[in-house]
Order: C-alpha cells, then sequence, then structure tokens
C-alpha cells in the first residue's frame, strides 16, 4: 500500500502520493498513446447523368433543320438518300493456257548444247540467200519477163550454198565490165608480178566455180561464159582437181553441163592424176562415166574440129555469133578511149 501523507485541513484535502510509488504501482499492460493518421481527402460527390435527348423535340418539326441559327424547311424527297450503286466490275484477263505460270510445274530445264556438226570440206561453201535478180544480171532472163508479165513484185530467187566471194565477182563484173585479177588467187608468182599466164589451183580459183554456179542460176550467160574464160586463163593445165572440188561440182545444184565437163576435161589432161581403183569409190559415179565418155570422144575427134571449138567450147550459148566477147568489146571501148583522152 502507498503511503499517504498527512492531510491538512478537513476531510476533502487531497492525498499526496511520492512520484517513485506512482511509477512502481502503475502496471505495464498501459496502452500506448494514439498516433496521428493523415487526413482523409474530401469525397466529391458524382456528376449528374443528362437524360438523352428525345428525338421528336418539341421546337423543331420533322421538316425543319436548324442551320446557321437558322430554321429551314426540309422536303421529304431530299432527305431521303440516293440509292447505293454496285460498283462497277472489272473485266477478267485470261491468259493462255502456254504462258500461265504454276507453282507445281518443274522449273525450266537449261537449253540442251547443239549437236556438234561434221567438219566442211576445205572448199568454201558459204551461202547467200534472197539476192534481187534485177541487181544480178544485165539481161532480162525468161524468169524475170515472165515474172514482170504476170505480177508487179519484184522477182526474187534463192541462192543457197553458194559463196559470197562470187556474189562480189558478179557486183563487180556489173558495174565494171571485168575482174581485177589476182585477188582471188594464192599463188605468190600470180600475186607480185601479175602475169596472165595459169598459175592457180582449183582451190585458189574456187570463188570463180561458185560464180560460174551462180551465172547458171540467174540466167546471166554473158556473166557465165566470161567466168569460164578466166578459168581458162588461170587454171594450171596440167592440175588433177581434188576430190573436194569434184564433189562439190558433181553434186551442188545449179551447175551447168559446161562446167563438169570442162572438170573432166582437165583431169584427163592432166592424166586423172594417176587416179588407182581404189580411189574411185570416193568419186560420183556421174564423174566417172562422164571421164569415160569425153574420152572415147577425144580419141574419136580430128585436131582441127578441137581447134575450131577452143575460143567457145565451154560457153554456155556456144556459139561465136552469140558470144559475149564482141558486144562487151564495144561498150568498153568508149570508156577507155575517154581515159586516153584524159591522160593525154
Amino acid at each position: 500500500m502507498a503511503r499517504c501523507g498527512k492531510v491538512s485541513k478537513g476531510s476533502n484535502a487531497i492525498p499526496i502520493i511520492d512520484p517513485k510509488e506512482r511509477l512502481a504501482s502503475t502496471p505495464n499492460d498501459v496502452p500506448p498513446p494514439p498516433t496521428r493518421q493523415a487526413p482523409l481527402p474530401p469525397q466529391i460527390p458524382p456528376r449528374p447523368q443528362i437524360p438523352p435527348r428525345p428525338q421528336n423535340h418539341p421546337s423543331i418539326s420533322p421538316g425543319i433543320f436548324r442551320a446557321n441559327g437558322r430554321l429551314t424547311p426540309i422536303s421529304e424527297e431530299t432527305t431521303r438518300q440516293p440509292p447505293l450503286r454496285p460498283a462497277p466490275m472489272l473485266p477478267q484477263l485470261t491468259f493462255p493456257v502456254e504462258t500461265a505460270l504454276s507453282i507445281s510445274e518443274e522449273p525450266p530445264q537449261p537449253p540442251s548444247p547443239p549437236a556438234l556438226s561434221p567438219p566442211q570440206p576445205e572448199f568454201p561453201l558459204d551461202s547467200i540467200a534472197g539476192a534481187e535478180e534485177v541487181l544480178l544480171s544485165k539481161e532480162e532472163s525468161p524468169k524475170k519477163k515472165i515474172a514482170l508479165a504476170t505480177s508487179h513484185h519484184v522477182h526474187t530467187i534463192d541462192l543457197p550454198h553458194l559463196d559470197p566471194q562470187s556474189f562480189e565477182l558478179c557486183l563487180e563484173w556489173l558495174s565494171t565490165g571485168h575482174v581485177k585479177f589476182p585477188r582471188c588467187c594464192g599463188n605468190p608468182y600470180e600475186r607480185l608480178l601479175g602475169k596472165e599466164s595459169g598459175h592457180c589451183t582449183w582451190t585458189d580459183l574456187a570463188p570463180f566455180l561458185n560464180a560460174h554456179i551462180l551465172g547458171t542460176t540467174i540466167e546471166d550467160p554473158a556473166f557465165t561464159d566470161f567466168v569460164m574464160d578466166m578459168l581458162q586463163e588461170k587454171l594450171v593445165l596440167s592440175q588433177m582437181p581434188g576430190s573436194d572440188v569434184i564433189q562439190h561440182v558433181f553434186t551442188a545444184a545449179g551447175v551447168s553441163v559446161q562446167l563438169k565437163q570442162f572438170l573432166v576435161d582437165r583431169s584427163l589432161d592432166a592424166g586423172m592424176g594417176d587416179l588407182r581403183v581404189e580411189q574411185t569409190s570416193h568419186l560420183p559415179t556421174k564423174y566417172l562415166a562422164m571421164a569415160l565418155e569425153r574420152s572415147v570422144e577425144k580419141l574419136e575427134e580430128s585436131s582441127e574440129d578441137s581447134d575450131d571449138r577452143t575460143m567457145c567450147e565451154y560457153h554456155v550459148r556456144g556459139s561465136l555469133q552469140d558470144c559475149y566477147k564482141p558486144r562487151y568489146e564495144k561498150e568498153m571501148m568508149y570508156p577507155r578511149e575517154r581515159e586516153t583522152k584524159t591522160r593525154s
């Protein structure tokens, strides 16, 4: 018990307690003083919802709308929306089956390499095609006359398996009346000295052989006979033509009989080049038959008859009256006279 002090002056006096005793008598389960909390934010009242506006407003009639503060009447026809039109259909594009691509198709294979062609002979066999007959002949051939009489189109002919150099020879002869020689000869003696005698081989004169075939194809006998005279003048007399030359002359299209006869006669003059029996299998049958026939004819001919035929023997026209030489010598006489006058 705590001791109390004395009470003075009456019974209502408050007893005095010692502070030490007060602390000792205080229980341990006294709650701590309350902590101070932050004040809560003020609650905002919810905003009142505005009721939706009725469709039929009393102040605006169905036939009136408000624009820029004015009431304007609207007719029922204007309030109707125009009907929707369907969009125009685009044209459907169709593609051929050949050009259509498919995913399931296999990718295209690369083209196979071309097959190797057999080796060509040494004899030049280049070709030209589609040359106009008007440019290839000084004279009107039967083909040209028929073409001009039947149609107004220019008559063209195909010239397969002909040497382009023979075409150049024909154009040069048509423009000048002669051919600059020896531009086609490979013999150095003939090129440097320009001899008129024969020093060229069959291979050197291959363009002239093809030029003769060209003249026969376009039916120009003057040019054909001119080429034959050049062959007689420039070829070596005692030379046997090669097998490639014989094959070309006797197998090509458009070869005249005169050119075949000329080749056979030169072969006989060369003694057939010591031709053996086993070598005849590589030669054309027509060549061997003509060689046998010509050898028999030469044995029967006299020397006088052969001398009379030497000038136009291998010409296509075959007669001296129709030969090209007298006519073209007169034509070339005037240019030569003019040249001599200008030089003097």
